[in-house]
């Protein structure tokens, strides 16, 4: 049985035979370096942009392939610290047509996009759960208070 008919280089030759150990997993390339951030972004945006995405770079996560994805995380933040201000500046709670109180329509949107954030956010393992399902190590400070109390056993 021959590999599937393409010309996507990622694809290439991924195929089963009776033998499992004929499968080729072939991963997608990794950049070099961080490429630009999306245009438009506020400060706070860009900040983040860079610094995390220069984490997933170094720890492999962030690839051709989880390019979009990961800058669709970066524009939810940036609509996450719009909604921010905009409710700061006018507060959560508005008056509608019939002088009744309301949240703030800005509320609502802030929230969700905060859900999609925080499933991407999870995706790219920047939640502590979702880094120990990707299996990376968090490298904690030690705790010197189990030496402390019990003595050191080891």
């Amino acid at each position: 049985m021959s590999g599937p008919k393409t010309s996507n280089p990622l694809v290439k030759k991924l195929y089963r035979s009776k033998n499992t150990s004929d499968v080729e997993i072939v991963r997608a390339p990794r950049p070099s370096r961080l490429w630009d951030p999306p245009a438009g972004l506020g400060r706070a945006s860009e900040a983040f942009f860079r610094r995390v995405g220069k984490h997933l770079l170094r720890v492999g996560i962030l690839n051709d392939l989880t390019r979009e994805s990961f800058e669709n995380m970066v524009l939810l933040h940036d609509r996450i610290q719009e909604m921010t201000d905009v409710i700061k500046k006018e507060g959560s709670i508005i008056p509608d047509k019939n002088g009744s109180i309301k949240r703030h329509p800005a509320l609502i949107a802030q929230s969700a996009a905060f859900l999609q954030f925080k499933a991407l956010a999870a995706e790219f393992g920047l939640l502590p759960s979702a880094g120990n399902r990707l299996g990376i190590n968090l490298k904690q400070k030690e705790d010197h208070t189990e030496k402390f109390l019990f003595g050191d056993e080891s």
